[in-house]
């Protein structure tokens, strides 16, 4: 899925300066690379289609695909999921936060770079 947010300090946390990524830390942090560098972040239109909106007791970690939608009938599935602050991940969820399966219903309209 691609994850977004409509939130600065959460887009900020998946930035990386160039040669540092979420998988190869060359700073060591998780959140908020520390590299030297441009870093960028992506502005984009989205649709979201018919969501899901995550509930507490939830267990969608590591789920490909959104869940299945049975009132729309058999096979048929959401197509984003959701996650409200303060609601989701058993009440842990810290960030607005959104994941579409469908990549064609995301247009990266700017890239935003930054260096600190």
């Amino acid at each position: 899925g691609i994850y977004l947010t409509d939130q600065w300090c959460k887009a900020m946390q998946y930035a990386r300066a160039g040669g540092c990524s979420i998988r190869h830390k060359q700073c060591g942090k998780k959140w908020r690379c520390e590299c030297q560098g441009i870093k960028r972040v992506l502005l984009c239109r989205v649709l979201m289609g018919e969501p899901y909106r995550v509930q507490p007791q939830d267990q969608l970690k590591h789920q490909r695909r959104p869940p299945d939608r049975p009132e729309a009938g058999p096979g048929m599935l959401y197509d984003s999921l959701i996650a409200e602050p303060h609601w989701a991940n058993n009440y842990k969820q810290s960030h607005f936060e959104m994941v579409t399966f469908d990549r064609s219903s995301v247009y990266p309209e700017w890239i935003i770079e930054l260096d600190w």
